[in-house]
């Protein structure tokens, strides 16, 4: 899992419109009100950070027929409704065929992060990117959340987590732009560091021994 902050690759080649962030943020205000009315805002916004994953980032050939690849709208609905009807829950499929009438598809990794942002705003979350060695298990990760609170000010950590064996143990925590390494990996970096910055003032003590 990633979580994650909130700029959007290029995936379809073409540089979005000056103002798209703008646009993404309309759009994602109403999905979250369409799916809160619902009371499915969770499930709705799961679902499209599964779209975003699955076609914009692994299948970026799909993405660009959808964005760019078909210029008729109603062959693109055809398309739309024969890949998720029946798969997508009936709110997500409304939205991609609205965006698809108003030439947005483009849009909806934007959408999907911004959506992700504001709600989690909305309910005093605050996503966490965790990476450890090994996975946590229920006690470690609670542990971890009841930890992290100081951190986020009191918002509830949304954990997003990784496993990174490289790191050796420990584990390495960001919170927005914070990032805690307190791993083995990152101990080992900083203990070379010192080492280095040890000889290289020794050198410079020779040194200046030697030229006085």
């Amino acid at each position: 899992m990633s979580s994650t902050a909130h700029h959007t690759p290029d995936v379809t080649g073409t540089a979005l419109e000056e103002g798209a962030d703008e646009i993404a943020r309309t759009y994602a205000v109403a999905l979250l009100n369409s799916a809160e009315s619902q009371g499915e805002t969770d499930a709705v916004l799961d679902e499209l950070d599964e779209l975003s994953a699955d076609v914009f980032r692994d299948q970026p050939e799909f993405a660009r027929l959808l964005s760019f690849g078909i210029s008729d709208p109603e062959r693109r609905d055809q398309l739309l409704t024969s890949a998720f009807e029946g798969r997508a829950l009936p709110t997500v499929l409304r939205f991609l065929r609205v965006l698809n009438r108003r030439n947005r598809l483009r849009l909806i990794p934007a959408i999907a992060v911004t959506a992700r942002a504001i709600w989690d705003r909305r309910n005093n979350r605050v996503p966490v990117a965790v990476k450890t060695a090994v996975p946590l298990d229920d006690s470690q990760r609670e542990s971890l959340k009841h930890r992290l609170l100081a951190l986020t000010g009191g918002a509830t950590p949304m954990l997003s987590e990784e496993v990174e064996p490289e790191i050796l143990g420990g584990l390495v925590v960001q919170v927005g732009d914070q990032l805690f390494d307190a791993s083995i990996r990152g101990r080992l970096r900083r203990i070379r560091a010192e080492l280095t910055r040890g000889r290289a003032g020794e050198i410079r003590r020779r040194t200046d021994l030697v030229t006085d």
